[in-house]
């Protein structure tokens, strides 16, 4: 059974696991499978808009996909949730990429 099968086996198990969900979409993503866990994250946000570190990596899959504006938006809602969360490290991670696509 393959890692992605066994993500999958668990999530049956406990429906409402973000970070299982997470799991996946990297997995996804380590196979080649990126569009499919940019749709994966964007569920899991949809979802639970408070999964904070699910963020950044959307946004880098959708750089990677050329898809600046949208990458954009999902890194400005990652930084206000890090903003309200008190999260400093993950916004300046967040930011950096901003100033980075907006440079």
């Amino acid at each position: 059974m393959s890692r992605l099968d066994q993500l999958r086996t668990m999530l049956a198990e406990e429906p409402g696991d973000a970070f299982l969900r997470y799991a996946i979409a990297v997995e996804l993503a380590a196979s080649g499978q990126r569009s499919q866990a940019i749709a994966e994250v964007q569920q899991l946000l949809a979802d639970q808009p408070d999964y904070l570190g699910a963020y950044y990596q959307l946004g880098q899959w959708l750089e990677q996909e050329h898809k600046t504006a949208e990458a954009l938006h999902v890194y400005h809602l990652g930084a206000e949730l890090a903003r309200k969360t008190g999260n400093r490290k993950t916004l300046g991670e967040i930011n950096e990429a901003i100033w980075l696509l907006e440079d």
